[in-house]
C-alpha cells in the first residue's frame, strides 16, 4: 500500500481563493486546484492508496471551521486521513485538541512561518503535552519557503528543545527536516519518535543531495509525502523509485505503514 503522508485539500469554496493566495505569498505555482475531488483523482492517477490530508489555520478564527470540516468529511473518504489544526493564539487549545481527538482526528499540523511562532516558545508546550498525552501526531513545516522569508521561525535549531522535551510525542518534520536549511539538520536528528517526509523534495533538489540527506537521517525514518497540490504526486512517486531503486519501497510503503500503525490510525 502506497501512502502519501503529506497532502493538502480544502473545501471547494476555500480552495479556489486560498490556493492562488498561498502561491502568491510563497512564490509557488500549484499543480492542481487543491480540493478533495482533485486529490482523489490525482491519487488514482498516481496509484496512491491512502493520503494524509493536512490543514493549517493561519488565523485563530480559522481553527474551528477548519477542524469542523475535517470532522464532518472524514468518514466520506476512507482513503483519506484528515489532520486538524491549532493556532498558537487560539483560546483553550488543549480543549480543542481533545475535542477533535474525540471526533476521530488523530493529528494536527503547525506551520511556524505562516502562523508566526517559534516552535520552542514555552507557550506552545501545553499544546505539545496534550498531543503527547492523547497519543496524537504533530506535523511541523520545517525550514524555509520557496521564496525565502526574512524571519525563519521554522529553522531546525528551533525544534531541538521541543524534540528533547517531548520524547513521547510522535512528530513528523516535513520537507526532510528543514527545507533549504539541511546544513543545520543535526539539530533534529536521532530522536526516537521523529519522522521526516519527502514533501516537495524530488523535483526541487539534486539526486545526490536528496540521497545525502536521506542517508544522514536514515532511510528507515523517511516517509513518502508529495505536498499536493504544490507538487505532482505521480512524478514524486516516480522520482522516489528512480532515485532509490529497490529501497524506494521503504519510503513509499513500509515506513508509512509503520508510521500509521504507531499512531493507531489504521
Amino acid at each position: 500500500m502506497i501512502i502519501d503522508c503529506h497532502s493538502h485539500a480544502y473545501p471547494d469554496e476555500v480552495a479556489i481563493k486560498l490556493i492562488p493566495k498561498i502561491g502568491r505569498i510563497y512564490g509557488i505555482k500549484p499543480k492542481y486546484k487543491g480540493n478533495v475531488s482533485g486529490l482523489l483523482d490525482t491519487m488514482k492517477m498516481a496509484s496512491i492508496d491512502k493520503s494524509i490530508v493536512l490543514t493549517v489555520a493561519n488565523r485563530k478564527e480559522h481553527v474551528l471551521p477548519s477542524n469542523n470540516w475535517c470532522i464532518g468529511i472524514q468518514n466520506l473518504y476512507p482513503e483519506l486521513i484528515f489532520f486538524g489544526s491549532i493556532h498558537p493564539d487560539f483560546e483553550n487549545p488543549e480543549n480543542e485538541i481533545e475535542r477533535i481527538n474525540d471526533n476521530g482526528i488523530k493529528g494536527i499540523k503547525l506551520q511556524p512561518n505562516a502562523q508566526r511562532f517559534y516552535p520552542d516558545s514555552e507557550r506552545l508546550f501545553p499544546i505539545y503535552q496534550k498531543l503527547s498525552d492523547l497519543g496524537m501526531i504533530l506535523v511541523f513545516h520545517t525550514g524555509d519557503e520557496v521564496k525565502p522569508i526574512k524571519e525563519l521561525y521554522a529553522h531546525p535549531k528551533n525544534f531541538k528543545t521541543v524534540l528533547e522535551s517531548f520524547p513521547d510525542l510522535t512528530i513528523l518534520l516535513a520537507h526532510l527536516g528543514g527545507y533549504k536549511t539541511w546544513d543545520s539538520l543535526y539539530y533534529v536528528l536521532d530522536y526516537r519518535n521523529v519522522w521526516y517526509d519527502t514533501a516537495f523534495i524530488p523535483e526541487n533538489i539534486s539526486d545526490d543531495r536528496f540521497i545525502e540527506i536521506v542517508n544522514e537521517i536514515g532511510i528507515d525514518k523517511i516517509v513518502f509525502g508529495t505536498d499536493f497540490p504544490w507538487a505532482d504526486p505521480k512524478i514524486a512517486k516516480a522520482e522516489i523509485r528512480r532515485i532509490f531503486g529497490k529501497k524506494a519501497k521503504l519510503i513509499l510503503e513500509n515506513n508509512p505503514e509503520r508510521f500509521l500503525k504507531s499512531l493507531k490510525l489504521n
